[in-house]
């Protein structure tokens, strides 16, 4: 697989690719040194913070508030935070320019020069958001405010909020994955995942557009003897392209050989490329038969472990992309062949390794505790978010958007949570 080469700051903390299944050549990571200022009283608003952080304090990105790794302190019971700090200049000039934060926990607004290019929802999803319209010459300055709630009409998983059980942890607040830019055309590959038919020996691959487009979907796989297989298509006016190849012989993904095929996507427009990622993708099935799990075909007897994903220094965020590896290799030594992520979406770094060294994995949505209109809102948005992020991951064999009967107490006397749960697996079932 081809390996991007990012601009780097100077000792920027986790430098890998942050969306390892769709990556492109260029791009700046932003972590490291941030201003940063707690806002207890969320005062920060009525006061212009947008514009410029008084007297800040200095943060770590992209390790959360509070954590020894970010070094800085805030109370255990604030609710809004906010980060600031002046863009280096880019190495690049392009259509678009994207702003990602992989995480950040709850409610997300952000200023490029003092103008809002961006409101987010959910402690989980990753944002993006197109900042070239708002950047200057020099001196470009992001503004990122941040809030969270004590409730548990959100989906908070196992951070304590307003009743804590004895089974919670300290929550976290504020941003807690990389954040990096990206340049774009303006029509672009957003999403990728794949299906593959083991009885046909057929690969279908499901390209997302950043818009509807007459652009050409070339697809380009290579296989375990080096030779390539292509195919091209034409989006024809759509934002979505489903393309199939057959693979010959193939090798298939299994915890004892999770073998990877690197896949290049391509698009082209009058035979002129215009955007291009690399991917990568396991070719496996799964089915039930006779209450059995068969994976590629095979009764697979799964060994799982409840992983809950904190980590000494970081709590939500691994001080480096080893530390998620070792994650991954301890649970393989232990003689596991599956990890349940217990009430958080990981990083999609754990995935990337997962998929790599063979490690299956049931991803589990966070819960909320107290069912309302508001439960189901943020949930379903979010869900619908990290499944489309996390689908392509080939490790992935479970998805899990309630745990137990958390949020959905009433189930047998509620028809409305019924309806609810039930409406969540047929969505997901359709992504």
């Amino acid at each position: 697989m081809t390996q991007s080469n990012p601009t780097q700051l100077d000792s920027a903390p986790r430098p890998e690719h942050p969306r390892p299944i769709l990556t492109r050549p260029e791009w700046l990571n932003l972590n490291g040194a941030w201003s940063f200022k707690a806002d207890p009283d969320q005062i920060g608003q009525a006061q212009g913070w947008s514009s410029a952080l008084p007297a800040p304090d200095t943060i770590i990105v992209p390790f959360a508030p509070g954590t020894q790794a970010s070094g800085a302190p805030c109370p255990e019971d604030c609710l809004t935070v906010w980060y600031e700090r002046v863009m280096p200049e880019l190495p690049w000039r392009g259509p678009e320019t994207l702003l990602h934060i992989g995480a950040a926990d709850h409610t997300t607004t952000i200023w490029i020069n003092g103008h809002q290019v961006a409101h987010h929802r959910g402690g989980y999803s990753p944002i993006t958001a197109d900042i070239q319209p708002f950047l200057g010459a020099t001196q470009n300055r992001i503004v990122i405010r941040v809030s969270d709630t004590t409730s548990w009409q959100q989906p908070r998983g196992k951070q304590a909020g307003d009743t804590r059980w004895p089974i919670d942890y300290d929550p976290i607040i504020g941003i807690w994955q990389t954040v990096w830019l990206e340049p774009v055309p303006a029509v672009r590959i957003s999403q990728v995942h794949y299906r593959f038919d083991l009885a046909e020996q057929r690969l279908t691959v499901i390209t997302q557009l950043s818009k509807h487009s007459e652009t050409a979907v070339e697809i380009e796989i290579q296989q375990p003897n080096g030779q390539h297989l292509r195919v091209c298509g034409s989006a024809k006016g759509r934002s979505t392209l489903s393309q199939t190849l057959q693979i010959p012989t193939p090798r298939l993904w299994h915890p004892q050989d999770p073998h990877l095929y690197p896949v290049s996507i391509r698009l082209l427009t009058d035979e002129i490329e215009t955007d291009c990622v690399e991917s990568y993708t396991g070719l496996r099935s799964l089915s039930v038969s006779d209450d059995q799990i068969l994976l590629n075909g095979e009764p697979i007897y799964l060994r799982g472990v409840l992983d809950q994903g904190y980590f000494p220094e970081g709590w939500y965020t691994a001080t480096t992309d080893n530390a998620l590896k070792q994650d991954v290799e301890l649970t393989l030594a232990l003689g596991f062949n599956l990890a349940r992520k217990h009430q958080k979406f990981e990083d999609p770094r754990y995935l990337y390794w997962a998929d790599r060294l063979g490690l299956m994995v049931w991803s589990e949505m966070p819960s909320g505790r107290i069912f309302s209109e508001a439960l189901m809102t943020d949930l379903t948005q979010e869900w619908t978010a990290l499944v489309q992020r996390d689908q392509a991951h080939p490790c992935i064999v479970g998805w899990v958007p309630f745990n137990e009967s958390w949020g959905l107490w009433h189930q047998s006397t509620r028809r409305e949570q019924r309806h609810f749960a039930d409406a969540i697996y047929h969505l997901t079932k359709a992504l």
